[in-house]
């Protein structure tokens, strides 16, 4: 057994060849001493015999723990939000499991329970690529003999096309919200349901994808011009300046202290529990709210300003987007008739 320092992030790692195989184990410090002393102590535990003690609890904590922006391996604050969020469902799901113990089909029941929880099918397939980078580690570092997760295969359904939320629907979520919001018992509960009110009005009278809200930084906000410059990946959209409803600027001038941007990744913490503490909301996805938002325009004959708005390069998805009744088309059968 070996000592080697990691050439990128200088950390220590354990390297030793067993049953043929090379493998490595971090030290999880770049003192050379403390190296030393866990190879030692590394050393007296393999003597003993394969030995695990180590919970899925601390394992997955100790995983979120390296990836905060002082951690050995930072990721960026959104990132860091959902492996937080990853991290909570699985020690709620197995915390007190020995991690050497999990087995493949104790991973696919608790991927079950996320769907029947109402989860949608990205989110459940995100969570396991999550479970896998955990277990992962583990293996690559000696800590557990297999990764359970690779053997549960990812979550697949047939691709449904969207829902467009109908406005009474959207009223009656909004009134739930802002009631929860002021009956709240902490001031903590309060700010973060008045953020998932904003956030729903803000959503509605946009269009915007809930990650593009999330991500609006202050510098990218022009309240004055009431314009904004939204930023996505060139095939949704890519970089484009679009204006502000006059409604969406009276909530972002209440939100200005708010620090890097008026939402954040809290937005889909809040959400999911609130889903998960009203039930009846279970299925309802964000997104049916960009729905509602296209639909709402094609009523009126604006479709070509709802791909604008919304960031569609073609008539086509735009129309993936307009879900119109027999109702909404009447006026044109009358005026043809």
């Amino acid at each position: 057994m070996k000592l080697r320092r990691h050439p990128d992030n200088q950390v220590f790692y354990i390297t030793w060849q067993e049953a043929g195989r090379s493998h490595r184990r971090s030290t999880r410090t770049k003192k050379r001493a403390e190296a030393e002393a866990a190879l030692r102590e590394f050393i007296r535990q393999k003597d003993q015999g394969w030995t695990q003690s180590l919970t899925v609890s601390e394992a997955a904590a100790r995983w979120l723990r390296e990836r905060e922006p002082d951690g050995l391996r930072p990721v960026s604050r959104h990132t860091f939000a959902e492996y937080r969020l990853t991290v909570d469902r699985l020690v709620r799901a197995l915390g007190r499991r020995q991690a050497g113990e999990v087995r493949p089909r104790e991973i696919r029941r608790a991927l079950d329970k996320l769907r029947d929880e109402g989860l949608s099918l990205p989110t459940r397939a995100k969570w396991l690529r999550h479970i896998r980078m955990i277990f992962g580690e583990l293996h690559r570092e000696g800590e557990i003999r297999m990764n359970p997760a690779l053997a549960v295969p990812s979550p697949k359904e047939e691709k449904r096309r969207g829902e467009a939320m109908p406005s009474d629907a959207f009223s009656r979520l909004l009134t739930a919200v802002e009631g929860q919001a002021s009956s709240a018992p902490s001031r903590r509960k309060r700010r973060s349901l008045a953020g998932l009110g904003a956030a729903l009005e803000v959503l509605w009278a946009t269009g915007l994808r809930s990650v593009e809200l999330i991500r609006l930084e202050w510098a990218d906000i022009d309240l004055d011009r009431a314009t904004w410059t939204i930023r996505s990946p060139k095939n949704k959209g890519g970089v484009s300046e679009r204006p502000i409803p006059s409604r969406v600027v009276e909530i972002l001038r209440r939100r200005e202290d708010q620090h890097g941007g008026p939402f954040g990744p809290g937005l889909r913490i809040a959400w999911a529990r609130w889903k998960r503490e009203n039930p009846e909301w279970a299925g309802v996805s964000l997104h049916s709210l960009r729905h509602a938002f296209v639909t709402r325009l094609a009523r009126t004959g604006h479709a070509q300003a709802a791909s604008f708005l919304v960031g569609h390069h073609s008539e086509a998805m735009t129309r993936h987007y307009t879900h119109l009744t027999a109702e909404d088309v009447r006026e044109v059968v009358e005026g043809a008739s």
